[in-house]
């Protein structure tokens, strides 16, 4: 079993958080995507019903109709990333010191108040990012490693290969 024990400061963790959030956007997207559509539909829909009232401001060109889905979508993304980020910071997992094990059966994570075991079927990507690893489980569960964790970038790298030779295993030893 390897094991690598760290630190995770607050500054990190809180990236960590918005890095985990906007890697989550594209799913945002769809919903985006679909608002664009249906506010437009609703300004081409008010012109064709009510063509006089609708004027009053003068005619809704394409340009003005996109713009504001544009400003729509740009505002449910923007929220959408920052509730993300907030929950991560009410999760159990949280800045400080943590210990992460690689065993046959998963990624076991153990802190001051909680230990859990990411079986390898759960762990879908291992990152290279600037201020170390990050582990990814499912789309927007996360766990990130600082660089300084480890002894050097050799460590980190051998580290990170372990996990990958491991992603998506079921990790049953039965």
């Amino acid at each position: 079993m390897q094991t690598q024990a760290f630190e995770i400061p607050p500054a990190i963790f809180a990236r960590s958080n918005l890095r985990a959030a906007r890697r989550a956007t594209p799913r945002a997207l769809h919903l985006a995507i679909v608002t664009v559509v249906a506010v437009a539909a609703l300004a081409l829909l008010g012109c064709a019903v009510a063509p006089d009232q609708m004027m009053v401001l003068g005619p809704p060109t394409p340009a003005f109709i996109a713009g504001f889905g544009v400003g729509v979508t740009m505002i449910l993304i923007g929220i959408r990333q920052r509730r993300l980020a907030a929950a991560y910071n009410k999760s159990a997992f949280r800045a400080g010191l943590w210990q992460a094990s690689i065993s046959d059966a998963g990624l076991v994570m153990q802190g001051a108040h909680v230990e859990t075991l990411f079986h390898w079927g759960a762990v879908t990507a291992v990152h290279q990012i600037r201020e170390g690893l990050q582990i990814m489980m499912g789309e927007v569960g996360h766990v990130p490693i600082p660089a300084a964790a480890f002894a050097d970038t050799a460590a980190q790298e051998a580290f990170q290969q372990a996990v990958k030779a491991r992603l998506g295993k079921n990790g049953d030893t039965e």
